[in-house]
């Protein structure tokens, strides 16, 4: 995860070193080198206001490769930043929902999966070897004499190694169809040849792994639905939660069977729809407070804020500023939850 030494990544270390060695009273200087010109990636310059589902793929890969070092703190410079930033403020909301969902699951699989080590050539010769000795072990077992078996133990052999064969038959169409052998194959084609049948292949298939479409009970047309993930978003209810508690047998009995964190996933959490008004609202307000952080110290007021800023924004930060302020984080996430609650229903 961590890249190449980049000297404009270790500006605070630089900005120490120099600091201790005037105090020091030794000679320091910070020489500024200006930036050179780098090579800029096509998709970069692709017609943003409509990205083909092969620009989403490129473009994810491209920022999870940038940012994927900050899972372990390094610093990055500005040029990084403002690249990132003057992208996504060019963006729709929906293709910067596209971009992100791309990029978070490369995440997903270099965290929680082992994608990374089935690319590379160990994982490549183990998974041929596991097919293949699977196939090998089913024409073996075909020929050889069954006479002092039982009928039910073949079946079951029989119903264990075609099984195997299929899960790993599976596991290598998912293996070869996934995001990572996509990026893979637009590497080796020429990026010139926007237009030729393999790519035009290539956006076939993303567009039919990635998108469904539906009926809605609501709208007439079909409505496009991604299946990179589900897009619901999980709420929880406190105040119902403490106004419908469990039975105290009840609650004592699934603790011993360890089932009291499943149950409330489905008695006390609610999935809702993230519809496209709410992908909108979400990026009209990431998108202003981005354009309020032109600067490292307004970024820092807006990451180190709490709903302060909705307060200051609104002009209620004279009443109700200081039950954000003056309480721990906690218990503001807590206290904020319950008064939404309370203020939506209220409006129903």
């Amino acid at each position: 995860m961590i890249k190449e030494a980049d000297p404009n990544k270790n500006n605070a270390k630089l900005k120490a070193i120099y600091n201790w060695m005037r105090r020091a009273k030794l000679p320091a200087q910070i020489i500024e080198i200006p930036k050179t010109a780098g090579v800029v990636k096509s998709n970069m310059n692709a017609n943003i206001r409509n990205l083909t589902d092969l620009d989403v793929a490129w473009l994810g890969y491209h920022f999870f490769k940038k940012y994927m070092g900050l899972y372990v703190d390094t610093i990055f410079n500005f040029n990084e930043w403002n690249e990132s930033r003057d992208f996504f403020l060019k963006l729709s909301a929906e293709n910067a929902f596209r971009v992100v969902e791309v990029e978070l699951n490369f995440m997903y699989d270099v965290l929680f999966t082992k994608l990374p080590v089935v690319y590379g050539k160990s994982g490549a010769i183990c998974r041929i070897f596991s097919l293949v000795a699977v196939c090998i072990a089913i024409i073996l077992f075909a020929f050889i004499s069954k006479t002092k078996f039982w009928d039910t133990d073949v079946m079951i052999t029989y119903a264990l190694l075609f099984g195997a064969l299929v899960m790993d038959t599976t596991a290598l169409l998912m293996l070869l169809f996934s995001d990572w052998t996509i990026i893979s194959f637009q590497k080796m084609l020429d990026r010139a040849l926007h237009n030729s049948l393999k790519i035009k292949i290539i956006r076939v298939f993303l567009r039919c792994r990635t998108e469904r479409k539906f009926q809605t009970e609501t709208s007439t047309p079909q409505v496009t639905k991604s299946l990179r993930w589900s897009e619901t978003i999980p709420s929880y209810n406190l105040i119902y939660c403490c106004l419908h508690p469990r039975p105290r047998l009840q609650g004592k009995i699934f603790d011993t069977l360890g089932l009291t964190n499943y149950l409330d996933s489905i008695v006390y959490v609610k999935s809702n729809s993230f519809s496209p008004d709410l992908k909108e609202f979400v990026f009209q307000e990431l998108k202003s407070k981005a354009l309020y952080a032109k600067d490292l110290p307004r970024a820092k007021e807006i990451s180190s804020g709490r709903v302060d800023w909705v307060l200051k924004a609104e002009g209620w930060d004279n009443h109700l500023l200081g039950y954000v302020s003056d309480v721990d984080f906690d218990q503001s996430i807590i206290l904020w939850h319950m008064a939404t609650e309370i203020c939506y229903n209220s409006e129903l």
